[in-house]
C-alpha cells in the first residue's frame, strides 16, 4: 500500500462530512487534504482510544517526534511521507501541526473550560489550525488579486471555530460519557446547570439555553467567515471550505429547530442530504460567478 493509498483509506473509513468536499479538488490538492485529514484522524484516535493517559500522551509525543524527523526529511510513517510531499508543494507551515498535537494533549489533561476564552483556545488548536492548513492547500498558487495570507488566516479562524462549536453542541452527550464538558462552566453556572446534570444526562430548559447561546456564537462565526469572501474568485478558490461550512451549519440549524435534544440518540446527516446541501451551495455560488 502506498502512502497515498493509506491516507485516502484512512480518510474514507472515517465516514466524515469532510471527505465529500475533497472530491471537488484537483488531484494534488485532494491528496494533500487526505494526508492532512489522515493525520488529524490518527492523533484524535489516540485520545479517544481509551488508553491510560500516560500511554496516550507517549503516543502523541511519538507523533511529535515523527513530525520533527519528517520536516527534517526523514519520514517513515506513510502519513508523514505524504505530509512531507505536500508541505513542499503547497508551502505548508510547520507550526499548525504541532498546535494540533497540543490540542489533542488538552483533551488528555483538560476536561473542563472555565469560560469562552479558554474554549476558544482549544478550538484554535484542534480546528482553526486545520483550517489554516486547508486554506493554504486550497489557495496556494491560485490566489486572486487582493487576496492576502492574513485574510485567509482570519477566514480559517472564524470557520474553524464555527465548525468546532457545532461539534460541541452536537456531541454534548457523547462527550459527557467520556467525562468531558466543553460548555463553558461560567455559562453553566449562570444558567443554574450543574456538571452532574450533564454527566447523568439530565436535560433541562436551562441547559438548552446554554446550548442555544453557544449555537448563536457559532452562527456569528459562520457569518463572519462568509463576510470575508466578497469576491466570486475567492469563493470559487475556497469552495470546498464553503461546502464544509454549509453541511455543518445545516446540522446546527437542525439541532436548533429540534430544541437541542442533546441526550436523544444522535441523528447523523444522511449522505443524500449532504449531497443535496453541497448541490444547493454550489448553485448559490455559481450565481455569484455568472
Amino acid at each position: 500500500m502506498t502512502p497515498a493509498d493509506y491516507c485516502r483509506r484512512k480518510t474514507l473509513a472515517a465516514n466524515s462530512s469532510f471527505f465529500l468536499p475533497f472530491f471537488f479538488l484537483p488531484p494534488p490538492r485532494r491528496g494533500a487534504m487526505y494526508a492532512l485529514y489522515a493525520f488529524c484522524r490518527e492523533v484524535d484516535d489516540v485520545v479517544d482510544s481509551g488508553l491510560p493517559t500516560s500511554e496516550a500522551a507517549a503516543q502523541l509525543q511519538a507523533w511529535r517526534e515523527r513530525l520533527r524527523l519528517g520536516f527534517a526529511g526523514q519520514g517513515e510513517h506513510p502519513i508523514i511521507q505524504e505530509l512531507i510531499r505536500y508541505r513542499t508543494l503547497f508551502a505548508l507551515p510547520e507550526e499548525p501541526f504541532y498546535e494540533i498535537l497540543a490540542g489533542m494533549e488538552m483533551d488528555l489533561s483538560c476536561h473542563r473550560y472555565q469560560d469562552l476564552a479558554q474554549l476558544q483556545r482549544y478550538c484554535y488548536r484542534v480546528a482553526v489550525t486545520v483550517g489554516v492548513l486547508a486554506v493554504r492547500i486550497f489557495s496556494h498558487g491560485q490566489e486572486p488579486s487582493g487576496w492576502s495570507a492574513e485574510r485567509g488566516h482570519l477566514f480559517a479562524q472564524h470557520l474553524g471555530e464555527a465548525l468546532q462549536l457545532t461539534n460541541i453542541v452536537r456531541d454534548v452527550a457523547e462527550d459527557a460519557r467520556m467525562g468531558r464538558i466543553y460548555l463553558p462552566l461560567q455559562w453553566l453556572q449562570e444558567a443554574g446547570v450543574q456538571e452532574t446534570d450533564l454527566l447523568h444526562a439530565r436535560d433541562s430548559a436551562a441547559l438548552r439555553g446554554v446550548l442555544q447561546r453557544l449555537a448563536a456564537r457559532a452562527e456569528e462565526s459562520y457569518r463572519a467567515a462568509d463576510a470575508l469572501l466578497p469576491q466570486a474568485e475567492e469563493r470559487r478558490m475556497l469552495l470546498p471550505a464553503l461546502f464544509m461550512g454549509a453541511i455543518y451549519r445545516q446540522s446546527l440549524q437542525r439541532l436548533q429547530r429540534a430544541g437541542f435534544p442533546c441526550f436523544a440518540p444522535r441523528q447523523r446527516t444522511a449522505l443524500w442530504r449532504k449531497l443535496h446541501i453541497i448541490w444547493r451551495c454550489w448553485r448559490m455560488e455559481r450565481q455569484r460567478w455568472c
